[in-house]
C-alpha cells in the first residue's frame, strides 16, 4: 500500500509544472476569463479583447486612459481635450462631467458613486451623475489620486521642488489632510496601491530603489524589498504585492508578500512604468510588453500575448480587466479586425487610394502599392498590399517605398534613402514585411554605402550595394563600384555575389534574375549566384530589361530587343514610341512599357502594338498570369490614387 501512495505522489508531482507557487497559489486550473481594456490598436483608440484570447471590439473611438468603476459598469476616462467623461460599458451614451481638467489620472469611489480626478491646481471631485464638483486641495502639482477600498481615504503624491516629491493621504469628504507618509523623495509614478481592506498604501521610491508598504493606523512604514525599481499592484485577495520592473539584478514580473517575504520571479515580462493588472481571481496578471498585451499566470507559467501588436506594427498598453471577469461579448462596442485600418476604397476591380502612387510590384494575383502622404517630394508614405478578389487591401504600418518596392511571393520589400548632414551624403534603408505579418522589419541600414532598388518574383528577392559613399564621392554619382549582390532568406539576407563594378539586378523570375554589370553586359544567374549566360548591349544605350520563362526583352534608345534567355538568340526588335518609355514588364509573350500617359502593350512574337485607354497620369503597370494592374493618378481631391486591374484573357493583345 505504501508504494502505491508513493506512486501516486510521483505522478501527481509530475503534473505540476516547472516554477509552480507552492505557498500563496495553485496552478490555475483553467483558463483566465473575463475582459481587459487597454489603449492603442490598430486605430489608436481604447479596445477590449478576452484575457484567453478572440476577436478584437472598439470599446471608445478615441485614445484615453480609461478606469474601470469598481462593478464594471462605467468607464471614466479624459480625452484629448482633457476634459473629464463617463460612459455605460453596456451603452453608447457618453456623458461628460469636468472641462478643462490638467491630467488623465484618475480613480473612482469603492461604492462607485464619485470620481477623484486632477483640477487645474489641486484634486477635485465629482459624483458620476455630473453634480457636485468640488475641490478637494490646492497644490498646483498634486498629481495621482488613488482612493481606498474602505472610501476613507484617497493617497496621491505631491511634486514641490524639481524631484522632490510627497506621499499625501486625505480625506475625501473634507479634503483635510490625514497624514503624510513620506516627505521630500522621488516617488515612482503610478505606484501607489492600497491594499484592499484600505489599511495599508504600498509605493516604490525612485532615488532609493525600494518598495515599501505605509500601515495607516500606526503610521509607521516596512520595506517589501529593498533594491526595486517597479510599478506595482496589490493583489485582490490581499495576499501579494506585484512589481513590474527591476529588482536586484533582474527585470520582470515579480511577487512579495506585503511583509517583503516570499519574493519572486514569476516572469521575464515586465518593466517599469506599465503597472500590471490583476485579475478578479488573483490568479493572473495583464501587463504591457513589447508593443502587446500579456496575461501571466502568478505560479510562473508560460505566460500569454492576447493582443497582435507584433503582428501589425501597432502599440498597446495600459491593461485593465474587468473587475467581475465580464467577457468581451458583454460590452458594447464594435467587433474590429486586428490589421491596420485602411482608407482605400475597393470598386470592383478598381482600388481608390487618398494618396497618389509612386510605385507597383506584383507577384501572380496581388500587387504592393507604394503610396505617397502629401506632396510627391515628401518622403511621407505607406505601402499597401492588394488582391483584387479581397474588398480591402492590407495596410503596413510604417511602410515606405518611395526609392524601390519589390514583391515576391508575398515578401514586399521597401528601399528607402534619406540625405545626410556633415557625414556621407546619403543613408539608405532596407525594410521587409509579409501580407501575413504586415509590421515592418528593418533588414540593411547602410550610411556609407548605396542600396540598389530590390527585385522579386516567387522565392526569390535580390538587391545589390556598391559603395562607400561620400560628401565628395556620393552614391548617387559616378560609376557604381565594388558591387555586392544579395538575396533574401526570409527577413534576412546572404551575400551571393561581388564585383569590383557593378552589380545591378533589374528582373527575377522562376528562380534567374538578371543583373547589369553597366559595362555593355548583361548577366542570367541562378539564384546562388552562379552564371547562365551573358548578353552585350550598347553601353549607355539600355533602359532597362525584363524576364519571364524564355523571353528577355531590353528596353533600348527607340525599340525593344527580344531574346531567347535559353539560347541568347536575339529573335525580334520592335519599335517603342519616342519620348521617355519606361519598360514595365513581360508575361506570356507581351511586353508592356509606359510613356506618357499611356500603357503600351507589345507581342512579341509579331510586334503587334496596342496603347491602353489613357485613364489618368504617371501610370505605373505589372502583368501577370492572372492579369494586368495599372496604376495612375487622377484629379480626385479625396482618392487621387487609381490601380486597375484587367484579366488577362480580356487584353487587347492575348
Amino acid at each position: 500500500m505504501r508504494h502505491l501512495v508513493l506512486i501516486a505522489a510521483l505522478l501527481l508531482m509530475a503534473f505540476v509544472p516547472a516554477g509552480a507557487a507552492r505557498d500563496g497559489g495553485s496552478v490555475p486550473k483553467s483558463p483566465p476569463r473575463g475582459a481587459i481594456l487597454f489603449s492603442g490598436g490598430p486605430a489608436s483608440r481604447v479596445y477590449a479583447v478576452d484575457a484567453r484570447g478572440g476577436p478584437l471590439k472598439e470599446v471608445l473611438s478615441s485614445l484615453a486612459a480609461p478606469v474601470w468603476s469598481p462593478d464594471g459598469e462605467m468607464l471614466a476616462f479624459v480625452d484629448s481635450s482633457y476634459d473629464l467623461h463617463v460612459r455605460r460599458t453596456r451603452g453608447s451614451e457618453t456623458k461628460p462631467l469636468a472641462r478643462d481638467v490638467r491630467s488623465k489620472e484618475l480613480t473612482w469611489s469603492p461604492d462607485g458613486t464619485k470620481i477623484a480626478f486632477v483640477e487645474r491646481s489641486g484634486i477635485g471631485v465629482i459624483r458620476s451623475d455630473g453634480t457636485r464638483r468640488r475641490q478637494l486641495t490646492t497644490g498646483p502639482d498634486d498629481r495621482g489620486p488613488v482612493w481606498s477600498p474602505d472610501g476613507r481615504k484617497i493617497a496621491f503624491w505631491r511634486d514641490r521642488t524639481g524631484d522632490s516629491d510627497s506621499l499625501v493621504v486625505i480625506d475625501p469628504d473634507t479634503g483635510r489632510l490625514l497624514a503624510t507618509p513620506i516627505d521630500h523623495v522621488d516617488i515612482e509614478r503610478g505606484s501607489l496601491s492600497w491594499s484592499p481592506d484600505g489599511g495599508r498604501l504600498a509605493f516604490a521610491l525612485a532615488e532609493e530603489r525600494a518598495v515599501h508598504v505605509w500601515h495607516a493606523r500606526s503610521r509607521s512604514r516596512s520595506t517589501v524589498s529593498a533594491n526595486a525599481a517597479a510599478s506595482l499592484a496589490w493583489s485582490p485577495d490581499g495576499r501579494w504585492i506585484a512589481l513590474a520592473g527591476h529588482v536586484g539584478p533582474e527585470n520582470g514580473m515579480f511577487l512579495a508578500r506585503p511583509d517583503g517575504t516570499g519574493l519572486k520571479r514569476i516572469s521575464g515580462l515586465g518593466r517599469l512604468f506599465e503597472r500590471p493588472s490583476w485579475s478578479p481571481d488573483s490568479r493572473w496578471l495583464a501587463i504591457a510588453w513589447d508593443g502587446d498585451i500579456w496575461v501571466v499566470p502568478v505560479t510562473g507559467g508560460r505566460a500569454r500575448r492576447v493582443t497582435q501588436g507584433w503582428r501589425y506594427s501597432y502599440f498597446n498598453a495600459d491593461p485593465q480587466w474587468h473587475p467581475r471577469g465580464l467577457p468581451t461579448a458583454r460590452l458594447r462596442g464594435e467587433v474590429v479586425p486586428w490589421g491596420n485600418p485602411t482608407d482605400s476604397v475597393a470598386d470592383g476591380s478598381v482600388l481608390r487610394t487618398t494618396h497618389h502612387v509612386f510605385g507597383l510590384a506584383a507577384d501572380g494575383r496581388r500587387a504592393a502599392l507604394a503610396l505617397a502622404e502629401g506632396p510627391p517630394s515628401s518622403l511621407r508614405g505607406r505601402v499597401e498590399l492588394w488582391e483584387p478578389s479581397n474588398p480591402l487591401p492590407t495596410r503596413i504600418l510604417e511602410g515606405r517605398g518611395e526609392d524601390g518596392i519589390a514583391l515576391a511571393g508575398d515578401r514586399v520589400a521597401l528601399l528607402t534613402r534619406s540625405v545626410g548632414g556633415k557625414g556621407p551624403s546619403d543613408f539608405w534603408t532596407l525594410w521587409t514585411a509579409t501580407a501575413a505579418v504586415p509590421n515592418v522589419v528593418q533588414v540593411r541600414y547602410q550610411p556609407s554605402a548605396a542600396v540598389t532598388e530590390p527585385v522579386g518574383d516567387g522565392a526569390l528577392l535580390v538587391f545589390s550595394e556598391w559603395g562607400p559613399c561620400s560628401n565628395t564621392n556620393p552614391c548617387r554619382t559616378g560609376p557604381k563600384r565594388n558591387g555586392k549582390l544579395f538575396r533574401f532568406q526570409g527577413s534576412k539576407t546572404i551575400q551571393i555575389a561581388a564585383s569590383s563594378g557593378a552589380l545591378t539586378p533589374l528582373s527575377v523570375d522562376a528562380g534567374r534574375f538578371v543583373v547589369d554589370r553597366e559595362d555593355g553586359r548583361l548577366e542570367l544567374l541562378r539564384s546562388d549566384g552562379s552564371s547562365l549566360r551573358t548578353f552585350r548591349y550598347v553601353p549607355g544605350n539600355l533602359r532597362g530589361a525584363k524576364l519571364q520563362g524564355r523571353d528577355l526583352v531590353l528596353l533600348s534608345q527607340g525599340s525593344l530587343e527580344h531574346y531567347d534567355a535559353e539560347t541568347g538568340e536575339r529573335l525580334h526588335e520592335w519599335p517603342v514610341v519616342a519620348g521617355e518609355p519606361r519598360l514595365e514588364d513581360v508575361h506570356g509573350g507581351i511586353a508592356v512599357y509606359v510613356s506618357g500617359s499611356y500603357v503600351y502593350l507589345v507581342r512579341l512574337a509579331d510586334g503587334a502594338t496596342v496603347a491602353l485607354p489613357s485613364r489618368g497620369a504617371k501610370p505605373f503597370a505589372q502583368l501577370e498570369g492572372p492579369g494586368l494592374f495599372y496604376a495612375y493618378r487622377v484629379g480626385d481631391a479625396t482618392h487621387p490614387g487609381r490601380v486597375a486591374f484587367i484579366p488577362f484573357d480580356e487584353l487587347p493583345l492575348r
